[in-house]
């Protein structure tokens, strides 16, 4: 069993004009967040939060099926991929992270702690993605952060609910 980061998406990571978009036109990617005021708020939302939960959720369930199923045991090997990550690729782009936000005026504890759990659970998704189909929300995640945006909420339900943006 062997299971790896993604090198590939490191890079795509890597490549994001991080946050330099933020207040423009979000265009179809999801609703728009007018203020830096409405970005703390809904960033630091219990929806926002559970939301982001759930869809990672959806995915650690479907790994403890395969092991009770004997499908696969690739859960085991979650902590070492997230220390891997922490350890190795994350210090970079926390840097970029922490400046970029400072320059908005939105390097709150909340706002960065929320990036750095949505950028590792799209780096997990995009790990497990061969061994099972993954839900679009983490894909759509990372199409917000390539557009420059900053992904601050959620509207709706779960499965059928739309990104606040700014």
């Amino acid at each position: 069993m062997s299971l790896e980061i993604n090198q590939k998406m490191v890079e795509r990571l890597c490549a994001i004009p991080w946050f330099q978009n933020c207040g423009k036109d979000v265009s179809n990617l999801g609703l728009k967040v007018s203020s830096k005021e409405e970005v703390i708020k809904r960033n630091s939302s219990l929806k926002w939060g559970n939301t982001v939960l759930d869809f990672q959720g959806d995915l650690t369930v479907k790994l403890c099926k395969r092991e009770i199923s004997h499908e696969g045991d690739e859960n085991k090997l979650w902590n070492g991929l997230v220390k891997e990550w922490k350890q190795t690729y994350l210090p970079q782009l926390d840097e970029v992270w922490c400046t970029k936000l400072e320059e908005l005026g939105l390097n709150t504890k909340e706002v960065i702690s929320m990036v750095r759990f949505c950028v590792l659970d799209i780096v997990m998704t995009d790990a497990y993605r061969s061994i099972f189909p993954v839900d679009d929300f983490f894909e759509r995640l990372l199409e917000i952060y390539e557009s420059g945006h900053l992904p601050c909420g959620w509207s709706g339900k779960k499965d059928k609910g739309a990104f606040y943006i700014y």
